[in-house]
């Protein structure tokens, strides 16, 4: 193996800002705090305080317990049982280590997990005491390797009796969290090319390494989500195991449509759109580790076909769960040595010191890469959800992609239409068969059922008007009333082509895209009686791809502002695998059309998540921070401006990244949990970030050190620019508010040989 130079390096920022200071009187506490019958949780609590007694009351000085954290949303008065997750001040052993490791310390591992066993013995030992005045206190569940501490359910008045214990560091809500629905319509209009696995996976070089012999052989991924269909064809063969915390047994299928069947449950769930029955993990799965070996045409092979695949169900009917099942997903990961998890989950929470977030800190501390999905909350800054936030996971923003979009062009009698782009259509649908014939067409306004009454669109093509009601239920209505296929045009003059596609489902027929200015031309040749609608020619056209999805939550994570997502990777109309009862109760053995297109941060994270196993087979020596490092310093940058807290260092570029020569560390720290003697740990990344910087009329320094590293066999040199971004979301106008970035204008890193460099 070649040496490696590395250079490290400091950068210094210099900034001067002008800002006002706030100030806030302190009030008396709300003089009914000592009745607390009339307060429910703390949150109703603490909206009466000043901010200095919320500060006290969230550090529990004022309830004798000092440098500890309680979750401000729980019921603390009542005798209403509350589910909590207890967080303990002992680091998990492998955390532990590394801690020691960082500040110059040794601590043998072994000794690391005596400690943390003693710390759940002698909780265990105190709740024995606490039971004679408090009997309803009970542990659910225990976590030892990314998370330390325990689930329990308690009657809310006893919540301090457990923070008052030695060795307890922090008592959070065990929330509720789901999967989110893909999006449904997406941003770029995209489709089923002759390929339609393999797009986004070439997109992003998987495929040119698979050619290279490089899959994931031998690398562990952890899918940690809904389940996983393991009877998919495409997936049998990759699944070597995992675990259901749902169900609390080694069989972790998702919930099937039988399932829901026996519940009695309503089959949509009354909170949101997701049904009783699950596909989300599924989906996953097939792009990370598909091995193409379905008898359908349209089989998927993943990003890592290689990989064993591990499955831990954390997330049941309606793809709903807790905190403590995702910390013990999370938690069993670890022990089981996966290199690779994925959660492609979250919450609405922007917090990086949340529990699953300290728990994704803390598997990546003991060696196991993190991929988590930002979120689809949308384009606004600070929209990003843990465990997204967490410092050392990689997370991952949505993008779309390249992919062979089908055209036609059409007659209306006398009128050409050119450039129509198919919406929607069934999996054995053959557009061919509709090139040449002559079919009427019926013009239905919007779609609705009862725009149909009176209207025979039996074997004719109906026009529908984009607008009120959902576009995929324009087209279902249009076959349920017996329709050929569907031209449907924008409401929106501006916008050109309807910018969504629908993906393919038996529920669909054949739907073709048309701009407002179409639609109206081909409404005036309805109107004039007797008007067909011929298909001449069917071809196909390539789309750039590499834009933003606007659904992808953006950064910075609170607190400590780091830079996420990190990268992005397609999340925009992905294609792959799903259970074959998705398509209907009448298809639910039938799976060779057991495939669909999401959209969805959860789909983009997949795809980071296969790219890392690939890594890490090319490059065995790799911990979880070179595999960051790597995929962002190779990432390509969006067709857009965008701000970093939008894509971080861009599109990841596996086959690049495989191949690098060169790698830039940022070499930095971070908090690792809440409370006011917080421990930091290393934050080994590819992004520079500097923080919140508050100052008032004075000139204030930052820093930080990279390395800078050469594998080849040449000297290298580079030369260095600095250019502020200004025209992207949240930028402000460095040069007015005197910020500066020194660094040299240029670096040299000597070949096979480790040199040192410091620039102030």
């Amino acid at each position: 193996m070649k040496k490696k130079a590395s250079i490290p390096f400091k950068v210094v920022s210099t900034c001067f800002l002008a800002s006002s200071l706030l100030v806030s009187g302190t009030s008396q506490a709300f003089a009914d705090t000592a009745n607390p019958s009339k307060i429910t949780n703390a949150e109703q609590y603490l909206q009466h305080l000043s901010k200095q007694d919320r500060d006290r009351i969230h550090n529990n000085q004022e309830m004798g317990v000092p440098n500890k954290y309680l979750s401000p949303t729980l019921e603390i008065f009542s005798d209403k049982p509350v589910n909590i997750i207890v967080q303990f001040a002992q680091d998990p052993a492998e955390a532990a280590v590394k801690k020691h490791a960082d500040i110059g310390k040794t601590l043998v591992l072994n000794e690391a997990r005596k400690k943390v066993e003693e710390s759940h013995q002698n909780f265990k030992a105190k709740i024995g005491q606490a039971k004679k005045a408090a009997p309803n206190l009970e542990i659910k569940n225990e976590f030892r390797h990314a998370f330390n501490g325990v689930a329990m359910t308690v009657p809310a008045k006893d919540v301090h009796t457990l923070l008052s214990m030695d060795g307890v560091k922090a008592i959070w809500e065990d929330k509720q969290v789901s999967v989110e629905p893909p999006v449904s319509e997406i941003d770029e209009t995209q489709t089923k090319s002759a390929s339609p696995a393999l797009d986004s996976i070439a997109h992003i070089g998987a495929t040119k390494l698979h050619i290279e012999g490089i899959t994931g052989k031998g690398v562990k991924v952890g899918v940690i989500d809904t389940g996983i269909d393991y009877t998919h064809p495409d997936l049998k063969d990759a699944y070597k195991g995992g675990f259901d915390f749902v169900n609390n047994d080694a069989d972790p299928m998702e919930t099937t449509y039988d399932e829901w069947k026996q519940s009695g449950e309503p089959e949509i769930s009354p909170l949101g759109g997701s049904t009783y029955y699950t596909s989300h993990g599924t989906h996953v799965s097939g792009t990370i580790a598909g091995q193409g070996k379905n008898s359908a045409d349209i089989a998927v092979t993943g990003v890592a076909p290689g990989v064993e695949l591990y499955g831990y169900k954390v997330l049941g009917p309606y793809g709903s769960g807790s905190y403590s099942n995702i910390l013990a997903g999370i938690d069993r990961a670890v022990v089981d040595g996966m290199d690779v998890i994925n959660l492609s989950l979250g919450s609405n929470h922007n917090d990086p010191l949340d529990p699953t977030s300290i728990a994704i800190n803390n598997a990546a501390l003991a060696g196991t890469v993190a991929v988590v999905a930002a979120g689809n909350s949308g384009s606004d800054l600070y929209s990003l959800g843990s465990p997204g936030t967490s410092a050392l996971a990689l997370t991952v923003g949505a993008s779309d992609y390249s992919i062979s979009v089908p055209t036609a062009s059409a007659a209306v009698d006398n009128l050409s239409l050119t450039d129509l782009r198919l919406l929607a259509k069934s999996y054995n649908d053959d557009l061919n068969a509709l090139k040449n014939q002559a079919l009427s067409i019926i013009d239905v306004g919007l779609g609705y059922d009862y725009h149909y009454d009176g209207k025979d669109v039996n074997g004719k093509i109906v026009l529908v008007e984009r607008g009120i009601f959902s576009l995929n239920e324009k087209v279902m209505n249009a076959k349920k009333h017996g329709a050929t296929a569907v031209l449907l045009y924008n409401n929106d003059p501006n916008e050109g082509h309807i910018p969504h596609y629908l993906g393919e489902g038996f529920e669909f027929i054949p739907a073709f895209a048309l701009t407002n200015e179409q639609g109206l031309q081909v409404q005036d040749k309805v109107k004039e009686g007797n008007t067909t609608f011929t298909i001449n020619t069917l071809s196909e056209n390539k789309t750039s791809g590499d834009k933003m999805a606007a659904f992808s939550s953006r950064g910075p994570s609170y607190r400590n502002y780091d830079i996420k997502p990190e990268i992005t990777a397609p999340g925009v109309a992905v294609y792959s695998s799903v259970p074959a009862y998705m398509n209907g109760e009448e298809h639910q053995n039938n799976y060779q059309f057991a495939y669909q297109r999401a959209s969805g941060t959860s789909m983009a994270a997949p795809h980071a998540a296969g790219a890392a196993a690939l890594l890490l087979q090319a490059h065995p020596d790799y911990q979880p921070e070179d595999v960051k490092v790597a995929l962002m310093n190779t990432a390509d940058k969006l067709v857009q401006d965008y701000s970093v807290f939008e894509t971080g260092a861009g599109r990841i570029d596996v086959y690049e990244a495989a191949h690098a020569e060169i790698n830039i560390k940022v070499m930095d720290d971070t908090a690792s949990m809440k409370g006011e003697e917080e421990v930091s740990i290393p934050d080994v990344t590819g992004a520079l970030s500097f923080g919140a910087q508050v100052v008032k009329k004075q000139t204030k320094k930052d820093t930080r050190n990279l390395t800078l590293t050469n594998t080849t066999s040449s000297d290298k040199t580079f030369n260095v620019k600095v250019e502020f971004n200004q025209k992207v979301l949240g930028a402000k106008d460095a040069e007015k508010n005197n910020v500066t970035l020194e660094i040299p204008d240029s670096i040299n890193v000597k070949a096979n040989k480790v040199g040192y460099k410091t620039i102030y």
